[in-house]
């Protein structure tokens, strides 16, 4: 096997050194934001903002099926002779 298919393996496995938080202080900024962890805050907001989305499709879908369900019925009823 050839040198480069030793060091593909290795160099797949390699990565980052883990950065302790006294670290990200000298970090350069843009490093210093990836590595940071999220505040809890923010992150709880966004999920409630995805939960909400969601809710809002299925409940657009489920009204959707039961207006066309009922405008059936209706349709249906007055086709009907009398």
């Amino acid at each position: 096997m050839s040198d480069f298919a030793k060091s593909v393996p290795a160099a797949i496995a390699h990565t980052r050194p883990h950065v302790t938080g006294r670290d990200r202080e000298f970090l350069p900024a843009a490093l210093e934001i990836l590595e940071s962890p999220p505040p809890p805050a923010p992150v709880a907001f966004m999920m409630a903002i995805c939960a909400f989305f969601a809710l809002a499709l299925v409940w657009a879908f489920v009204a959707g099926s039961t207006s066309t369900r009922s405008r059936r019925a209706r349709s249906n009823a007055s086709a009907a002779p009398r």
